[in-house]
């Protein structure tokens, strides 16, 4: 059965407790880009190993991730998925600080046209940061599906083809 997804790129932006094991499970039937800050950890995974051993070496093993620390590379996702960390502090409030620093990333690098997913366990964190006039925002479960803002991707794609 065609799902209309075959032949789509999916790009997993942050390979922690989250975003590895839902890059693993993508590869195994879609091409992915696999995207990281973190250089060492980027290497690790290169050579199957998962210093957070949520992955085995042999699962790693048994996909094809392209795995990279440039955020360019985000232009040649049809879907990119935000996986970082949003911590808390003593009163429960998230520090949304990493979910906005790669949202202008994505913001800056995505290509027109492209879907873009927080998965989050903690939903109500985004859904409290999706207030920003931006971001349209829907609540699935668990995670929060967020498309970004046409205008502002119109407008940044727009301006570097002049």
């Amino acid at each position: 059965m065609n799902s209309g997804f075959e032949g789509q790129k999916v790009c997993v932006l942050g390979l922690g407790y989250v975003g590895l094991p839902l890059a693993v499970e993508f590869a195994k039937r879609h091409r992915v880009i696999g995207l990281d800050i973190d250089q060492s950890k980027i290497e690790e995974l290169r050579k199957n190993y998962d210093r957070m051993r949520e992955v085995t070496t042999e699962e790693l093993a048994g996909v094809h991730i392209d795995y990279t620390t440039d955020p360019a590379r985000m232009r040649e996702a049809d879907y990119i998925i935000v996986c970082v960390p949003t911590p808390i502090d003593k009163h429960n409030n998230p520090d949304l600080t990493l979910v906005e620093n790669a949202s202008r990333i994505v913001g800056k690098h995505m290509a027109r046209g492209a879907t873009v997913a927080y998965e989050s366990p903690r939903t109500s964190a985004c859904l409290s940061w999706s207030r920003n006039p931006g971001c349209a925002v829907r609540r699935t479960s668990p995670s929060v599906t967020a498309r970004s803002a046409s205008t502002r991707a119109t407008r940044n794609t727009s301006s570097r083809a002049s």
